[in-house]
């Protein structure tokens, strides 16, 4: 979703391709093309990016846009993980995850008064 949202927002909120998403998303280089297009077609069937055909006379591929901004999917992310994951009890959910925060990340935890 971040190489969508940075491609749709250097495009000026308009719909992107597959080569402008993947220009900025570096980290999606080495992966199978067949293994992206999966996943962008779940993030579609979540209701998460909206998927139309391009004009012929400019390319052939899809184009891309993202229904709901990063705040919002973030939520439904962490939602979704709790979820899955069947965390029962959310308190000792945060001691893992701040045990697991380095010195940096728990004093930026500090200054948002977390």
């Amino acid at each position: 979703m971040n190489g969508i949202w940075e491609a749709y927002e250097k495009n000026g909120q308009s719909p992107v391709t597959t080569r402008e998403v993947l220009a900025c998303a570096p980290e999606l280089a080495n992966r199978n093309l067949v293994t992206i297009l999966t996943f962008i077609n779940r993030l579609t069937e979540r209701g998460f990016i909206k998927i139309e055909k391009q004009n012929p006379e400019v390319g052939r591929g899809n184009l891309y846009t993202p229904l709901v901004g990063s705040a919002d999917y973030k939520k439904m992310a962490y939602q979704d993980f709790v979820e899955r994951t069947m965390v029962r009890d959310r308190k000792e959910l945060a001691r893992l995850l701040v045990q697991s925060m380095t010195s940096e990340e728990l004093a930026a935890a500090k200054v948002l008064k977390i």
